[in-house]
């Protein structure tokens, strides 16, 4: 990796960027180009207001921290910043350059950079994360490894992306912060139930209802979906301390019910015993 200075109309936007912004394709940015240029309406204004800041503190303070690009001058990370410093009619940038030997090299260092950036959205990074999963055809257990993160948080991860589209779309566009509990049980609702998954979330988000009260109808329309009576939701009874195991919210079969609250009874007594 070198320190170099590119020509920003020399510069290409990344193919296999994973944020999904109006802004990200720096090809659509003209240098010069002000916010009512763009003609933008809706969330984007904002985020191209965000961009006008960044130019400006461009140009007052100088680029704090280079772009990365490829020895093609494909951006690989700082989009925004060659898009802003495009605004300001900045037309040289610093540039870390990057020696990639092949496509997926450079998906990797993309998404990479991408996961890092606090802004992101819980769909975003999960889009970023199956981009990664399928371009690179590795399972889950490498993608933690990767991200450094559990299995089971990349699971989770996944699964957000079987939410309704509009869901999804909603949480990006908005760039809304909705509670993982919540985001996490509405997931688990199949095609059939999208109705009653977008009613319940559209409610949640503007404090219709509250978590206990979203994850109870989520349960609700869950066991009417099975109506075979096979599962059964277990009442949220137990809790531990930090270093314990606290049980809530856990779909099991019902043929083994009595087998676990034996279980719970179990482990209730011993602790009860050491104390």
């Amino acid at each position: 990796m070198k320190l170099d200075t590119r020509n920003i109309k020399d510069l290409k936007s990344n193919p296999y960027q994973t944020r999904i912004s109006n802004i990200e394709n720096i090809d659509t940015v003209e240098l010069g180009q002000s916010i009512r240029d763009l003609n933008l309406k809706g969330p984007g204004y904002s985020e191209h207001q965000e961009l006008k800041e960044l130019g400006e503190s461009i140009l007052e303070n100088g680029l704090l921290q280079p772009i990365v690009i490829d020895t093609e001058n494909t951006v690989i990370a700082g989009h925004r910043r060659v898009a802003a410093c495009k605004m300001m009619n900045i037309e040289k940038i610093k540039c870390l350059v990057l020696e990639i030997q092949n496509d997926d090299e450079r998906l990797v260092y993309n998404i990479l950079e991408n996961i890092q950036r606090v802004d992101l959205t819980v769909i975003e990074y999960a889009l970023a994360l199956k981009q990664l999963q399928v371009k690179m055809k590795i399972p889950q257990s490498e993608i933690s490894f990767i991200i450094k993160k559990s299995a089971a948080s990349v699971s989770k991860y996944l699964n957000l992306l079987t939410l309704h589209d509009d869901i999804q779309n909603d949480i990006i566009e908005n760039k809304r912060v909705v509670n993982r509990l919540v985001l996490d049980r509405l997931a688990t609702m199949p095609k059939s139930l999208y109705k009653s998954q977008k009613e319940i979330y559209f409610k949640f988000i503007i404090d219709e209802i509250n978590n206990h009260e979203a994850i109870f109808l989520i349960n609700e329309k869950l066991n009417e979906y099975y109506q075979d009576d096979t599962l059964f939701n277990l009442d949220p009874v137990v809790s531990f301390s930090k270093t314990g195991l606290n049980i809530k919210n856990i779909v099991v079969p019902k043929e083994k019910r009595e087998l676990i609250q034996k279980e719970i009874l179990n482990i209730l007594n011993q602790n009860l015993s050491k104390d």
